[in-house]
């Protein structure tokens, strides 16, 4: 299973904006607690899955056109794994579960002006 959150305008709907915004938030703190779990339990995986695992943090500057076509990028990599999570014919041998998360979201101006 999986989900996309993505920041729609929902200007003159306060409290649909307050609750997709507590939804977003909730997704994305869970998301980045099991990434904590794994980086305090990683020795106890196997060696092969301990190396495979991994994070990336990178700054870029991008334009919004840029930025919704990583996203349509990255969305369509992830999704080729999707019918696995309910089909577990689907899943091949030696497959285990896999949390993937993705960011991609403006900074505001820093004091240096970015």
């Amino acid at each position: 299973l999986g989900q996309s959150i993505n920041n729609v305008d929902l200007e003159g709907n306060a409290e649909a904006s307050i609750a997709a915004q507590s939804l977003a938030t909730l997704a994305q703190s869970r998301a980045f607690d099991k990434w904590r779990e794994f980086v305090v339990t990683a020795t106890t995986f196997p060696p092969e899955w301990r190396k495979e695992g991994f994070s990336m943090d990178w700054l870029v500057y991008v334009t919004p056109e840029e930025l919704r076509e990583m996203n349509d990028q990255i969305y369509e990599v992830m999704s080729r794994y999707r019918d696995r999570t309910a089909n577990l014919d689907q899943r091949p041998d030696g497959s285990k579960p896999v949390q993937l998360a993705a960011y991609g979201f403006p900074l505001p101006p820093s004091p240096s002006g970015n």
